[in-house]
């Protein structure tokens, strides 16, 4: 686990070892958030996740009110939704209700499709913190479309907008990219595969040399359980079904 915290006015991280280089501080809190996303996304019941895909809205919701919240709590980071128009940031400060207190650690942008996602890496470019990460949805991988997925177009165009950024703006913080697709079984719109993955924009490149980066998710999904009378769905009113709401300032 890591624990950021204060010392002599610069931001720590105490964790199972000394970070030679800021760099390396930033690559370790990719490892940790993807770590600790890949575990909420394994205690979700089919229900959950067949609700979640259920619409742009729903998902959107899981990601804020369920897995940013426990990725928070592993983290001992503050969860805050749209603090500076972000739709989740991770924080040190005393409490959420006082916005004053908060620093930016980690900044998530979440958009629906990966192929209007540009604004969204733009966006993570122009902020301030040690790690950023793009959550999104798509045809992503080469592996499951006949056509090729659409990770081998976008990633370079997305590295790019990273590397112009950092001609002017030098950095040393990481960029996360989440992508989740939904692989339908043949003749069966409903049902299918759900499949995470996981990459960086900055270097270096993939070892495996797949643009679409790891899969660190796989699960086979009924997306009907989520309207099914027979089924108790696990999210309940005031939990992951709570409206998305802006923080206040």
């Amino acid at each position: 686990m890591t624990k950021f915290e204060w010392e002599n006015d610069t931001l720590t991280a105490t964790t199972r070892w000394e970070h030679k280089s800021s760099k390396r501080q930033s690559q370790h809190l990719w490892e940790e958030f993807i770590r600790l996303f890949k575990e909420s996304l394994e205690i979700r019941t089919e229900e959950e996740l067949a609700w979640a895909w259920a619409s742009a809205n729903n998902r959107t919701s899981m990601y804020r009110n369920k897995i940013m919240e426990e990725i928070a709590d592993g983290l001992d980071l503050i969860n805050a939704y749209e603090l500076f128009r972000v739709d989740s940031t991770l924080c040190v400060g005393e409490t959420r209700e006082k916005p004053d207190t908060l620093v930016p650690v980690i900044h998530v942008e979440s958009e629906n499709s990966a192929t209007t996602a540009s604004h969204e890496v733009r966006k993570l470019c122009a902020l301030k913190s040690k790690l950023k990460v793009l959550i999104s949805c798509d045809q992503w991988s080469r592996e499951n479309w006949k056509m090729g997925g659409s990770a081998k177009r976008l990633m370079p165009i997305w590295r790019d907008l990273v590397r112009n950024h950092h001609r002017f703006y030098p950095d040393d913080c990481e960029y996360g990219v989440i992508v989740a697709e939904f692989v339908e079984e043949e003749g069966k719109p409903r049902v299918g595969t759900l499949h995470f993955y996981a990459t960086t924009l900055t270097e270096p490149l993939p070892a495996n040399g797949k643009m679409h980066g790891e899969k660190i998710f796989k699960r086979r999904l009924d997306r009907d359980k989520a309207a099914d009378p027979h089924y108790k769905v696990t999210p309940v009113q005031g939990d992951m079904f709570k409206d998305l709401v802006k923080e206040k300032k």
